[in-house]
């Protein structure tokens, strides 16, 4: 069983899950579970929504109940004012790692763009090659400009990774993850903390948002060359936007 999470969202977010598990069952739910979200569509009240996914539970419904939460998850993802809890808490707190979420918000959970970058955090095909979730990348031809294709390992498709916003949430939280320890064992992006870069001390929180958009090879570079900072002006201000906050 999925360990159930702090629920934080209104009566919109409520009517939400309540339309997005209709259309996932091919059955009709249950006349319990439909009530109990009824009732929280109406009340606003979210601790039936617990019950929902307790009740699923109860009666050996476990897809269900792992629908529930999985779409709380998404759509406090989607919750400015939700506070997640940090996967590195010696690092960055909850109120710290919220925050960090939030500056990482690049686009709508079903965004893709010319360059091929998907969702909400705007994932690259090499990225998600390095996160198990594409594979094959090759460069292709795109509206006149060169950008990275790939292809989707099973289950994943383009369609189901833009519809599940908690995933794109599961596969941030890897890879900046990820990207922290690979910071603290590289020389110079390690050196680089604590450092004035473009008027701003560098902070880990700074140093994630450039690798997110850039590449761990790009940060390097980024870090290093004044030329590189003034390119690639969303990198920059990513960098802007999050640093200093862990």
């Amino acid at each position: 069983m999925l360990p159930l999470i702090p629920i934080f969202i209104g009566a919109g977010g409520i009517a939400a899950l309540v339309a997005l598990l209709s259309s996932d069952s091919k059955k009709a739910l249950h006349p319990e579970i439909k009530g109990m979200l009824a009732a929280a569509e109406r009340t606003g009240d979210e601790q039936l929504i617990v019950e929902a996914a307790l009740f699923a539970d109860r009666e050996k419904m476990p897809a269900v109940a792992q629908a529930i939460r999985k779409r709380l998850i998404g759509l406090n993802v989607e919750n400015p004012n939700y506070v997640h809890t940090s996967p590195f808490p010696s690092i960055a707190n909850d109120v710290q790692w919220t925050k960090f979420v939030n500056c990482s918000k690049a686009a709508t959970p079903h965004a893709v763009t010319a360059a091929f970058h998907f969702g909400y955090f705007l994932f690259g095909v090499r990225r998600l090659v390095d996160l198990q979730i594409m594979r094959n990348p090759k460069q292709i031809t795109f509206q006149g400009k060169r950008v990275w294709s790939g292809e989707w390992i099973p289950p994943w498709t383009l369609k189901r990774f833009l519809a599940d916003t908690a995933e794109q949430y599961r596969v941030l939280t890897a890879s900046v993850m990820d990207y922290a320890k690979r910071i603290g064992v590289n020389p110079i992006l390690r050196a680089s903390l604590g450092k004035i870069i473009d008027g701003r001390t560098v902070t880990l929180s700074g140093l994630l948002s450039v690798c997110h958009r850039a590449g761990f090879a790009g940060a390097q570079s980024w870090v290093r060359n004044a030329k590189d900072r003034a390119k690639f002006t969303a990198t920059s201000e990513g960098f802007a936007k999050c640093n200093g906050i862990f």
